[in-house]
């Protein structure tokens, strides 16, 4: 299933976090049409494929900084995890 998202839309989901510019686990997900849950499960099974410095989680100070910024991830309970842009491929390997 091919879903389209404007470039605007998915422009709106990158922050710039320790000085990288990253997409937050939740969010690309969504445009994967895939759960979180799912997605970090991918993760772990092709750990090897993603240095450390594409995926990291952000502090407590970072995730406030980020609710701030944007208050849709006030909700969020668990620390999230992040994507650096570079590390964002084809999510083909998520399925």
């Amino acid at each position: 299933m091919e879903i389209a998202i404007n470039q605007k839309e998915i422009e709106n989901r990158i922050f710039t976090i320790r000085g990288n510019q990253v997409m937050i686990d939740r969010d690309l997900a969504e445009m994967d049409s895939v759960d979180t849950k799912v997605l970090n499960q991918a993760l772990k099974r092709n750990i090897e494929r993603f240095p450390d410095f594409f995926r990291f989680q952000v502090s407590e100070d970072e995730k406030n900084e980020l609710v701030t910024i944007c208050d849709r991830f006030s909700s969020l309970a668990h620390r999230l995890k992040i994507w650096a842009k570079n590390g964002l491929l084809s999510p083909e390997w998520i399925h």
